[in-house]
Formats: C-alpha cells, sequence, structure tokens
C-alpha cells in the first residue's frame, strides 16, 4: 500500500512534550512533504482508563521538565521554566482547538497557546488569556468561547479522543500514520519518515532493503548544491554532531573548521554536477556513497580561479532520529587536480 502522505497529530493542551512538537512539526512536515491533520484530544481521558496518574509521580514530574529542558535546546525550541502544571482542569483550551480544528485555524491558535503557556507562565485555558488569544490570532472571543462551551464541540472532543483510542494511543503527542502509531515527540521524525514513504521498515517490507533510500538522494544533492553556493545554514542541518572532513590535499577539518571554510565560498557562482554516484546501503541507518564531483563557474577552487575541479569522493551518511546526516567525506583529486 502506498504511503498516504498525512500524518494524524493527536495532542493535548497541557501535555509537556508536546509542546516541542507543536513548535517542531510544521516545518519538518514541509521538509518531508507530508501534510499535517491537527486533532486535539483528551489525554487525561485515555490516562484515567489507564490508572496512570502522573502527578502523584513527583521524581517523574522532575525528570520531565528536565527533559523537556534538554530536548528543547537540542531542537532549538524556546525554553524558559516548566509552566503552570497541571493545569485547564475544565480542559476549555483543549476544547476552543476542537473549534480551531473543524473551522481550520488549529495551528496558529495551537502554538500561540502553547508560547503563552510555557513562555509567559499564563494558565491554559484562562478566559482572559483565551481572548487575547484568539483575538491576536485573528477570530472573535465572544462566538469561539461560547462555541467551545457548547454540547456539539463537546461531542466532538469526546469523538476524537475516541478515535484516538481506537488507534492505541496512550499519551500525548501521538502520530498515527495509516494506522501505525508514533508516540513521543522523539519519534516525530519517524512517523514523518512513514508518512512520505521513506521509513526503512517500508522498505524492508517492500523488500528493497538494498535500494537508495530517496530522501538520502535528496539530501545528497542538496547539500552538494549548498556546499557550491555557500549556504551554511542547510549544511550546517545535515552534518552530523561529530563530522571529519578530508579535502584533496589531505588536510583534516572538524565540522566548525569544514563550516567556516564553507562559508567563504558564499557569493561564489560555482555549479555543481554529480558524476558515477553509487549509493551502498549498509544498513538501515548507514549508506557509503562514491561518486566524482565536477564544479564548474567562479570560485570552484578558489575566488580567482575559474577553471574547472573534478575530484572523486567517498561519504559516510547516518540516519539519526529519522534524519539522514553526514557523517564524513573523504576527497581524492583527478589527473592534475588538487586544491589550490
Amino acid at each position: 500500500m502506498s504511503p498516504s502522505g498525512q500524518v494524524d497529530f493527536f495532542f493535548f493542551f497541557g501535555s509537556a512534550y508536546a509542546y516541542l512538537s507543536v513548535m517542531r512539526i510544521e516545518k519538518l512536515a514541509v521538509e518531508a512533504g507530508v501534510k499535517v491533520n491537527w486533532r486535539p484530544f483528551s489525554v487525561r481521558t485515555l490516562m484515567s482508563e489507564q490508572g496512570n496518574n502522573l502527578r502523584n509521580l513527583s521524581a517523574k514530574v522532575a525528570y520531565m521538565w528536565r527533559d523537556v529542558e534538554r530536548r528543547a535546546a537540542v531542537d532549538g525550541v524556546a525554553f524558559t521554566r516548566a509552566p503552570p502544571w497541571p493545569t485547564d482542569m475544565d480542559q476549555l483550551a483543549n476544547r476552543v482547538g476542537i473549534v480551531a480544528m473543524l473551522e481550520g485555524w488549529c495551528p496558529a491558535y495551537t502554538k500561540e497557546s502553547f508560547r503563552s503557556w510555557y513562555l509567559d507562565g499564563r494558565q491554559l485555558g484562562d478566559p482572559d488569556d483565551l481572548a487575547r488569544i484568539l483575538t491576536s490570532v485573528g477570530h472573535d472571543p465572544v462566538r469561539v468561547l461560547e462555541a467551545a462551551q457548547g454540547d456539539e464541540v463537546r461531542r466532538r472532543y469526546e469523538m476524537e479522543t475516541d478515535t484516538a483510542r481506537r488507534a492505541g494511543a496512550f499519551g500525548s503527542p501521538s502520530f498515527v500514520v495509516d494506522g501505525e502509531l508514533f508516540w513521543g515527540d522523539d519519534r516525530l521524525e519517524e512517523a514523518l519518515a512513514w508518512a512520505s514513504g521513506s521509513h526503512p521498515r517500508q522498505r524492508q517490507s517492500a523488500g528493497s532493503v538494498d535500494e537508495p533510500d530517496p530522501d538520502l538522494l535528496q539530501k545528497i544533492a542538496a547539500f552538494g548544491e549548498a556546499w557550491a553556493t555557500g549556504d551554511t545554514a542547510v549544511l550546517d542541518r545535515l552534518l552530523s554532531p561529530t563530522y571529519l572532513h578530508t579535502d584533496a590535499s589531505g588536510r583534516l577539518l572538524r565540522r566548525d573548521e569544514w563550516l567556516a571554510y564553507a562559508a567563504s565560498r558564499a557569493r561564489r557562482d560555482t555549479q555543481i554536477t554529480f558524476q558515477d554516484v553509487h549509493v551502498r546501503m549498509v544498513s538501515d541507518t548507514v549508506a557509503l556513497v562514491t561518486g566524482v564531483n565536477v564544479l564548474n563557474g567562479p570560485g570552484a577552487r578558489s575566488p580567482k580561479d575559474v577553471s574547472p575541479l573534478t575530484i572523486r569522493f567517498t561519504q559516510v551518511w547516518t540516519r539519526r532520529d529519522g534524519r539522514w546526516l553526514r557523517e564524513s567525506f573523504q576527497a581524492t583529486a583527478t589527473g592534475d587536480d588538487a586544491f589550490r
């Protein structure tokens, strides 16, 4: 069965880890070419059914906030302090989320609500703060809050919770893709990979474990273009934290050193083409890439040297948290070519 290209994002206003996914999912989904369906649900109902009362587990709660702080730093998500918790015992913010979902403005409302809760320390579900948030995203607070208190929205909230229950969800955030459940912010990238059809397990099931991952091929090409133009923002996203680079002269550069060199290439109108590229999947998470780079145009070698440059390369790529990153690079000059 072909992947649907969609992910159902089940989340709860008041879930610690949902904050991270709320702030990350849109950008990652665009990069993966995946549509996101934002679906608020009552995780409290499901946790109560399972006898899971997190409020009674003080050590786990303390760990949770520290873990969110660490993960936020890794992912570049703003974090100041643990927000008020538990919060919104009436779950009004969630029911407003149902109104937003039905009317098509759930992402904007959700992000602003989580920002207010996490960064400003305001209680979720506070009517005055909800009025402020709703006004800021362009909707009439009186109308929306009245709808959120109505029977129709309450029934839809229960329906969304039941849908999550039947999908096997037991926590927030949860991601459901074509019946496949992924739980937790640390599974977001994996869920998006499943929705795009690039997850290693899908390729195994299709009997194509040795075929190159299309996502990897795209990342290899994007890396080459970014290097040619000195786009260090793209390069930084595609490099492993422990990246090592050996150029054609035998010089070994660590990650920061190589990025500084790449930045020096900015505004050089260099064109890059690939030849004789071979990708071997060593495992589901490791790939060996060999081939030839041919660079033409201004600055292929240096700002003043416009002669073409040809090198043979060997690259190692690894998949970390669902993302392909370049781990190492070895260049070999061909013929009389060498970096000058």
